[in-house]
């Protein structure tokens, strides 16, 4: 079976090991917000299965295989490799990734930067949260509120990603949290103690270097909550002089 590939990429950047995926087409989009990319990207799909693959990623020769036979199954609308950071120096080895196997629950977050995806399933897609980040969430709702499963499946996906990269994808995280989740106070606390905490917890389960790595992200990622909280009051105050 040959599919459709989507890059969405901001400086037409291709990534690596296009060659080992058996491409009908190729479908470069570069609008923004990144949300509007994929829609459009998965406008032009022709195939009925389909790829996203981000441009900073390095796919290996067994990652078609590895994914498709996941897709044998009916009941399954998309699937995703887990990754492995390049970029950070010592710290690569340190920097958490995701589970090696799992089923996504109804509120994870869909990982699009390697995975292949049902067309049938998303072609009626319309984002409506997340059109410069967590795009992705939207779109795995779209996928399990039809029935269908999402998989994370082990992969030796190379995601290249450096300290700036980790600081822009954690601070855009951060800022974009409160609109996409839509959280109860209670949630809300929760989601920061858990990242204030988490730092202290990865010294004990998987080194210092790991606490480091993490103590970074979430910086970046609470710097985020800081800015959209200070944007909202203002915009709550501002509605309420009205």
């Amino acid at each position: 079976m040959k599919i459709d590939v989507c890059i969405v990429t901001k400086n037409d950047s291709v990534p690596k090991g296009l060659e080992y995926i058996p491409i009908n087409n190729l479908i470069f989009e570069t609008s923004t917000p990144i949300g509007i990319a994929r829609m459009k990207a998965i406008e032009r799909v022709t195939t009925p299965i389909f790829a996203f693959i981000d441009d900073d990623i390095i796919i290996s020769e067994n990652w078609f295989n590895g994914l498709m036979q996941f897709m044998n199954d009916e009941k399954v609308g998309a699937v995703w490799g887990t990754i492995k950071n390049r970029g950070l120096g010592i710290f690569d080895k340190s920097y958490i990734g995701f589970s090696p196997y799992a089923i996504l629950k109804k509120t994870d977050r869909f990982n699009t930067n390697n995975s292949l995806i049902r067309t049938e399933l998303v072609k009626d897609w319309k984002p409506t949260i997340g059109l410069n980040c967590y795009e992705d969430l939207d779109l795995g709702y779209h996928i399990m509120n039809k029935g269908y499963k999402i998989l994370t499946i082990p992969s030796d996906t190379i995601h290249q990603k450096g300290f700036i990269q980790v600081a822009k994808s954690a601070y855009w995280a951060g800022s974009r949290y409160y609109e996409a989740y839509k959280p109860t106070k209670y949630k809300y606390l929760k989601q920061i103690l858990r990242r204030l905490g988490s730092p202290f917890i990865q010294i004990f389960t998987h080194g210092l270097l790991s606490s480091i790595i993490v103590t970074y992200r979430n910086t970046f990622f609470l710097l985020g909550i800081l800015k959209s909280e200070i944007e909202r009051r203002k915009s709550i105050d501002k509605n309420k002089k009205n």
